[in-house]
């Protein structure tokens, strides 16, 4: 649903120039836009459109053309004249006839564009878990909000047309993992104008080699696994039936494969991602390279496809972990779809990834991971202040971190957790660092535990130690779909440095990632004060405040782990500059 920002005051201004403006705008939407992006136009509504599209990344994509298209059409007239719009991007099932389309999905879609200021595109949690990552586009979490009529708050995102985004999946899996085979790209070759030579000729190791790549890169996350190439070599005659069978075979969950044409020293490849179990496209897309890029492994092509497979399969998980019947949901599917929702910290999908990650720990009860996530539930429930009873969740997180250690005492995320257990609450930081040094000496690789080691630095009063840690955890896992927790560490390292811009700067990355986290609120609020920024820390702290109306300086610095030392009254007066209750 688009909308004229300020439409009724245009139209009292002129009310034929904004028709005729309109008029051609609509015709130019209709004309140009629309068969673009494969969209539909149902109606106009006077100072508005409502148009439909077959998938939520070619809707949001029209959304950003229709913005770009408003702002080269008011070239010429006075900023008084200017038309403005705003649009607001749902994914819902509708009831439509020759008329119009009816339903609350429709409904939503204008709400959303009401929260939108001029020149936005608000879309919904269903259209962000859908939407296809790209580097000119920055999401930028907006919270949980209230609209007219609804009885509860949504969630909603604002898309801006600079930065990137692209959220991928990070962590301890186990044997919980997805598994994804990787087919040899069949190769043919383009040896003139009207003729392709499709032969197993000298071309045809580069279909190897891609896949052989792409299995590497694959193999270096932590939440999939990858059929190693000796298995899934068998499946080397790109036939999608066949492929499908032998794919369910070998036990994998997706399937990855595609073609390549090779156009002298360029090659084309066409890649596509499948349920195994249906065959179900879940992701296709193209692009060229350079084919001695590839080989001299400075190509671009492998690291997008590598992404692009990781945001595919954790949206099929978060789909199906949020609509079917936990009973009949497969472990993997329990353990992905959990992890997502949990970093969520919207109240729907934050208790439903505890149902998830409980129904897991009875399927799998010797496995470790169920237990450590539910741990981590616990403490970020705290976090959020959305319970009172501090002590029980407490209990509930040891409870879970014990359980997890019980089965695997090396358990590098679980050690993690019981480091920042022992720092939160017991206030014996170096005990908690010791721990922590354990998880990083069991698993070097565990983000978590170098992450923890951060907090501690900072809490101790270790500012450069504390910066140091907390990139090395971004670096193990940059695109982390918790990035948001790893940008406030960063903030909070910055802070006990004394680096107050580059704190601001890291805080705002992660309120821009979830905006629903009081801790990044926080450190947002005292790294302004410190800048020098205070305007713009009160903000900061009114919408601290909205998330956690019982906040006091005194409270957070009594539970502060660092306190007495220096840095923690430089935090306290920093937050008591912004206005907050002492």
């Amino acid at each position: 649903m688009v909308d004229v920002v300020e439409s009724v005051r245009l139209i009292q201004d002129d009310e034929p120039l904004f028709i005729n403006r309109w008029r051609h705008f609509l015709n130019e939407v209709r004309g140009q836009l629309l068969p673009r992006h494969g969209g539909k136009f149902v109606k106009s509504t006077g100072d508005g459109m409502l148009l439909v599209f077959a998938t939520a990344s070619a809707a949001v994509s029209a959304a950003l053309d229709l913005q770009t298209l408003a702002i080269a059409e008011n070239a010429g007239y006075s900023a008084a004249s200017a038309i403005h719009l705003r649009a607001g991007v749902n994914i819902a099932d509708v009831v439509f006839d020759d008329i119009d389309f009816y339903g609350d999905g429709v409904n939503l879609a204008a709400r959303l564009a009401s929260l939108g200021s001029p020149g936005d595109t608000v879309i919904s949690d269903v259209v962000c878990d859908e939407l296809v990552p790209n580097l000119g586009l920055q999401i930028v979490d907006m919270g949980e909000c209230w609209l007219k009529h609804y009885r509860y708050p949504v969630r909603a995102f604002c898309v801006q047309l600079h930065g990137a985004t692209v959220r991928v999946r990070s962590g301890d899996f186990s044997d919980l993992r997805p598994v994804i085979a990787v087919i040899p790209f069949s190769v043919s070759s383009v040896l003139a104008a009207s003729r392709v030579d499709t032969r197993h000729g000298e071309h045809n190791a580069l279909g190897v080699a891609l896949a052989d790549d792409i299995i590497a890169a694959l193999s270096r996350r932590n939440d999939l696994r990858v059929i190693s190439r000796l298995s899934s070599q068998v499946m080397r005659a790109y036939d999608p039936s066949q492929v499908q069978r032998t794919a369910n075979v070998l036990g994998a969950s997706y399937w990855l494969g595609g073609t390549v044409t090779v156009r002298g020293r360029r090659a084309q490849a066409r890649a596509q991602l499948c349920l195994a179990a249906t065959g179900e496209v879940l992701w296709a897309d193209s692009s060229q390279f350079e084919i001695g890029d590839l080989f001299n492994g400075s190509d671009s092509l492998v690291p997008l496809v590598v992404a692009e497979v990781g945001r595919a399969v954790l949206q099929c998980e978060l789909q199906r972990g949020r609509r079917l019947p936990i009973s009949t949901l497969e472990r993997y599917t329990l353990y992905t779809a959990g992890l997502g929702l949990l970093h969520r910290l919207g109240r729907t999908d934050f208790e439903r990834s505890r149902e998830l990650l409980r129904h897991l720990s009875e399927q799998e009860p010797r496995s470790p991971a169920p237990h450590a996530m539910l741990a981590k539930w616990h403490l970020l429930r705290l976090a959020q202040s959305w319970s009172t009873h501090t002590a029980d969740e407490a209990s509930h997180a040891r409870h879970h971190v014990q359980r997890a250690l019980d089965r695997e005492p090396g358990h590098a995320f679980a050690l993690s957790l019981q480091a920042q257990l022992t720092a939160l609450f017991d206030h014996d930081l170096d005990h908690a660092q010791r721990i922590v040094e354990s998880a990083i000496e069991a698993d070097p690789q565990e983000p978590n535990a170098w992450l923890i080691a951060a907090g501690i630095q900072s809490y101790i009063g270790d500012g450069a130690k504390a910066q140091s840690l907390a990139q090395k955890a971004i670096n193990l896992s940059p695109l982390d779909p918790a990035r948001f927790l790893f940008d406030v560490f960063l903030a909070s390292a910055h802070l006990t440095a004394g680096r107050w811009a580059d704190a601001v700067t890291s805080a705002r990355d992660s309120v821009r990632a979830n905006a629903m986290h009081p801790a990044s609120q926080r450190v947002l609020t005292a790294a302004l004060v410190l800048a020098g920024r205070v305007d713009e820390a009160r903000q900061a702290g009114e919408q601290l405040l909205r998330l956690v109306p019982t906040f006091s300086v005194k409270k957070y610095i009594d539970g502060y782990p660092g306190r007495g030392r220096p840095h923690a009254a430089v935090l306290a007066e920093a937050l008591t500059a912004a206005n907050l209750p002492p």
